[in-house]
């Protein structure tokens, strides 16, 4: 009888448990190629084919160590760049004057910001 209840028992947490899961369950590991994984170890080796890829390109990319150095390039001749006013400073007057104390001071001011 002991066993029948507990046959029973099972059998209605079983259906109750099939009802309240979902469907589908969400991937919890993913590695850089956008694969989705429910263990650590197939993302850990989806990382490390990954990082490999990298490696073999980055490797191809480099010049082997026993090549020639190339020569660095001469370095670029300055350039001068001039600006010249197209009109008249809108602020200049306006900043010697609240920065000024006195004529002498404010006109020197002016004579600097132009």
């Amino acid at each position: 009888m002991r066993g029948c209840v507990h046959g029973v028992v099972l059998a209605i947490l079983t259906a109750v448990a099939v009802t309240i899961v979902p469907d589908r369950a969400d991937a919890q590991f993913t590695d850089p190629l956008g694969g989705h994984w429910n263990n650590p170890g197939s993302a850990l080796l989806g990382t490390m084919i990954a990082n490999r890829m990298l490696l073999k390109a980055a490797r191809k990319a480099d010049p082997p160590d026993n090549a020639a150095p190339s020569r660095p390039a001469a370095p670029a001749a300055p350039v001068r760049t001039t600006f010249r006013p197209v009109a008249t400073s809108l602020m200049a007057r306006e900043l010697a004057q609240s920065m000024g104390s006195d004529e002498t001071t404010r006109r020197d001011l002016l004579r600097l910001f132009d």
